[in-house]
């Protein structure tokens, strides 16, 4: 009479661990390529807005690039999905502007890549400090 209900818990534990195998590895790559895609297009007019707004778009898009790679690292040591969210969004963002340097209409800038990886660490910052906060039993 036990047994049904152990099942089903291992049933839904490894639902989950398949969801976070699986799943965010997934929607990391296609965020990768939905970038891709974007950088792919030649920009024709700067459109309205305010300054550095580019600088702030590459900031919160390599944020969420960063934990998408996060949640796909989740089940390693604090330490390696911290370094692997950062490193990830990183070197892409550095392949990026070298892509976006051979696109008509785009180029390659240092200060973007520095915004996508300054996106990086503060969210990797923010994650980190959330998780060990957790594990000390605080949230």
């Amino acid at each position: 009479m036990l047994y049904p209900l152990l099942t089903a818990k291992i049933n839904v534990t490894m639902n989950l661990t398949i969801w976070a195998r699986i799943c965010w590895p997934l929607l990391l790559l296609g965020y990768s390529a939905l970038i891709y895609s974007l950088s792919s297009a030649p920009i024709l007019l700067p459109g309205p807005g305010f300054p550095l707004k580019d600088k702030l778009l590459h900031f919160l898009g390599y944020a969420l690039l960063a934990a998408l790679a996060w949640q796909s690292g989740r089940s390693w040591q604090l330490r390696a999905s911290s370094w692997y969210a950062w490193g990830y969004a990183a070197l892409y963002g550095i392949s990026d502007e070298w892509h976006q340097y051979y696109v008509p209409g785009r180029s390659a800038e240092v200060a973007d890549w520095l915004a996508d990886s300054l996106g990086a660490a503060c969210v990797v910052a923010l994650l980190a400090w959330r998780e060990r906060k957790k594990q000390q039993g605080g949230a």
